[in-house]
């Protein structure tokens, strides 16, 4: 690379070679020519020089010029940079700020109030719902949605939880994370509550964007439920369909947590059903003999208070259901009466017993010989 021209070559003036100063030069040049035969040759000589001296000079200036126009470039597009870099950066501040910013949601122009209130059922439910996990039919009764709607009054939207999750501990809102003490258990729901919840919670497995085999399953279950002969066929048909619906969807929630596990909902299963009748109709008839056994049981005898009455040593009774005679110092309520007993093989408390006339007719004695005594029902003793 030459080096730079720091004079312009255009603004220098040739010497003036004629002057003494420049003879040692004239006789270098031309030693013996006349002075101006000299002084001319060195002329020539400078003007070819800065001929050159000219060419170099505009490629200098010329690539001064380039060399400043791409640094000033180079500037501009750094500036332009450093803006853009700057404006992308407000955008996204912008952007964070309206994300935080509460933002008011769009309405309909041309819409009126409805006629009814649309009930929603309860967070609770509809988390569970989200998570494919069995949550009770009560939460898309009627019921269940005004509890909901109360719910969501008392606690605050910005509440949140920890839970356990299938990733370790998540944060979910206390809405959704605690459920009704309202909530009724399937089996204690009637068919009508029933028959109206599966309604909603169809709906709501809908708009969760269920699977279309998850969602036909349910909608099938509910619709082979509604026409099983059992409705029309059994006394508590209804009952035992809602007991089955119960356990066999809880099943089926479940299993759905295993890979391919779970079954298809929608097959009843006979053989199911009728053990779960069965059942039923046993406890029935358990809940009926407890009721027939306490009804013989005497109620609660009278407060001392009552006037003390003694009764002669004939009418000692005994409770059938107890081989020791209860004694009491008062007398006994109605239907109780007293009556004289004889010993019995085996003990009065194996076999029923009958009043006797005689004794029922017997005077009473006075206070003064008081006798043990109890009570028993009017159909349960057997006197001489």
């Amino acid at each position: 690379m030459p080096p730079r021209i720091l004079v312009d070559p255009n603004a220098l003036i040739c010497p003036d070679y004629a002057l003494d100063i420049y003879a040692g030069a004239r006789e270098l040049i031309a030693p013996g020519a006349e002075v101006a035969e000299a002084a001319q040759r060195l002329a020539n000589i400078w003007t070819a020089g800065n001929n050159v001296d000219r060419g170099l000079w505009n490629h200098q200036v010329e690539a001064d010029a380039i060399a400043a126009a791409d640094a000033e470039a180079l500037l501009q597009a750094q500036a332009e940079q450093r803006r853009l870099e700057a404006e992308q950066q407000a955008e996204e501040e912008h952007r964070e700020s309206e994300k935080k910013k509460p933002k008011a949601p769009d309405f309909d122009e041309e819409a009126s109030i409805p006629n009814h209130p649309v009930l929603r059922p309860h967070p609770f439910a509809v988390n569970k719902l989200r998570l494919f996990e069995y949550v009770e039919l009560w939460y898309f009764t009627r019921d269940g949605c005004l509890d909901a709607t109360n719910h969501l009054r008392t606690i605050n939207d910005d509440a949140f939880g920890l839970i356990r999750s299938e990733d370790g501990l998540a944060l979910r809102s206390l809405a959704a994370t605690r459920p009704s003490k309202k909530a009724i258990p399937d089996d204690d729901l009637s068919w009508y509550q029933m028959s109206t919840a599966k309604s909603t919670y169809i709906a709501e497995i809908e708009r969760l964007n269920w699977p279309l085999k998850h969602r036909q399953a349910i909608q099938e279950f509910f619709y082979a439920l509604d026409m099983h002969p059992y409705r029309n066929a059994h006394e508590y048909g209804d009952t035992i369909l809602l007991r089955y619906q119960a356990s066999s969807r809880r099943l089926w929630h479940e299993q759905l947590k295993i890979p391919g596990g779970s079954f298809n909902l929608r097959h009843i299963n006979e053989t199911l059903l009728d053990r779960i009748a069965t059942t039923y109709l046993n406890e029935l008839k358990f809940a009926s003999a407890q009721r027939s056994v306490l009804n013989l049981l005497p109620p609660p005898f009278p407060s001392p208070s009552t006037p003390h009455f003694s009764y002669p040593p004939s009418l000692t009774l005994h409770h059938p259901f107890s081989c020791v005679p209860r004694c009491l110092g008062f007398p006994p309520p109605p239907p109780y009466r007293a009556a004289s007993c004889v010993p019995l093989s085996p003990p009065p408390c194996v076999l029923p017993l009958h009043p006797s006339p005689r004794a029922l007719s017997s005077p009473l004695p006075s206070t003064s010989h008081p006798v043990p005594r109890v009570y028993s029902p009017l159909h349960s003793w057997q006197v001489k």
